[in-house]
């Protein structure tokens, strides 16, 4: 078989990388954000992995995901002095509430709709074990 000639290489690289770009989500070349994972909601309603990302599209944001709705059930962990003792199992994942729910849902296996945004805070429950916290939004009972 006779090889390409150079040429039409890279006519092909040239014609792909736009291709390459659109699937992958090209950054400004002019950001130089480092890659860590420290979620914000941008002003936009797009959650980006940083801060920095926001800042290089111009967008406004708060710290943490962006708000999502979705089933939960109420647990009810050790005893009611605990930081833990109320979690929030959201597919199968347990979530600490940041601040305190009305009582009305403080209900052992208590099944509830909620509008929450997950955060990068954890609660030491016991010595070993770190819980995820969350920002209740919302709460209603399903």
């Amino acid at each position: 078989m006779k090889p390409q000639p150079i040429k039409n290489r890279i006519t092909l690289i040239i014609l792909l990388v736009p291709i390459i770009c659109f699937n992958f989500s090209c950054r400004n070349s002019e950001c130089n954000c480092p890659e860590f994972y420290g979620p914000v909601c941008g002003n936009n309603g797009i959650e980006y992995t940083n801060y920095c990302f926001a800042e290089c599209d111009n967008v406004g944001y708060t710290e943490g995901a962006c708000p999502v709705r979705n089933n939960g059930m109420i647990k009810l962990e050790g005893d009611s002095t605990m930081a833990c003792y109320v979690q929030i199992q959201i597919n199968g994942i347990d979530y600490v509430p940041l601040a305190p729910i009305q009582n009305q849902f403080v209900q052992d296996s208590l099944w509830v709709n909620i509008r929450y945004r997950a955060l990068t805070d954890f609660e030491e429950c016991t010595p070993n074990l770190l819980i995820s916290k969350i920002e209740v939004l919302e709460i209603d009972l399903l």
